[in-house]
């Protein structure tokens, strides 16, 4: 069995025009707690301090066999989410990555928002003319630039077999009117309809065995999404990677 007892659902936003985040956040909250999580942390509107303070209130006490899910949602751009009230507004790659390493378990990372990839790097990028498909774990580096919209992140989140991280576009695309329907199809695959409230079978189960594992869950997303709206692009990482993230019979 899969130890899941320890949840952080982020559905932080800023107060202008967000009003998407106020149902995905609660029901990605129903979900991990569903799936035996302990009672999600839900904010929005905090500072960085805050949410620091909430990762260790989540996470703080995880053992190695546990599953951490966290949730962001917000605006986005190629430097990372807009996540906070005050001066440092953006959630960094690199800062978030820093934040994880403190902690034990592995972690199911949701990222939504526009230019999600950023956070593992997937997608080319015309505009800084590179491209995040090739991956060297050696030459992982830190975030060298200033966190302002107009500096890429230099780091992300891959190079760590316990990071688990699906997001809701490529590093390349601006998906703000369409972010909502990567967390309304996470959770559909794997057993929830945030519409009705209500729990069913796990869309996202291919192999019919009661779980619904990180390959699973993204091609799922990947293709639902790309059905009616192939300007959005669902990325995951690690590639193929069969890791079960839910089960229902825990």
């Amino acid at each position: 069995p899969i130890a899941m007892c320890i949840s952080l659902g982020v559905w932080i936003g800023d107060k202008y025009d967000m009003d998407w985040v106020v149902t995905c956040g609660p029901a990605m909250q129903t979900l991990f707690t569903h799936y035996g999580a302990s009672p999600a942390i839900d904010m929005k509107d905090i500072t960085s301090t805050e949410f620091e303070a909430a990762m260790q209130s989540a996470f703080g006490n995880a053992k190695g066999l546990d599953v951490c899910y966290l949730y962001c949602a917000s605006h986005g751009s190629t430097n990372g989410l807009k996540l906070f009230s005050g001066n440092t507004a953006y959630l960094t790659p690199t800062r978030l990555r820093t934040l994880i390493d403190q902690y034990n378990g592995t972690f199911v990372v949701f990222v939504s928002g526009c230019h999600s990839g950023t956070y593992i790097s997937t997608g080319t990028n015309s505009e800084y003319g590179t491209s995040g498909d090739v991956f060297d774990p050696s030459a992982f580096i830190q975030d060298l630039v200033t966190t302002t919209d107009d500096n890429m992140v230099e780091s992300d989140l891959r190079n760590g077999e316990r990071i688990k991280v699906l997001c809701s576009s490529m590093k390349k695309e601006i998906s703000y009117i369409t972010s909502r329907n990567a967390t309304k199809y996470w959770c559909l695959g794997s057993g929830y309809n945030k519409d009705t409230d209500t729990f069913t079978n796990q869309l996202a189960d291919f192999n019919a065995d009661y779980r619904v594992s990180l390959y699973e869950l993204y091609m799922y997303s990947y293709t639902k999404i790309q059905e009616s709206h192939p300007d959005q692009t669902v990325v995951v990482y690690p590639e193929n990677d069969y890791y079960i993230i839910f089960e229902s019979d825990y």
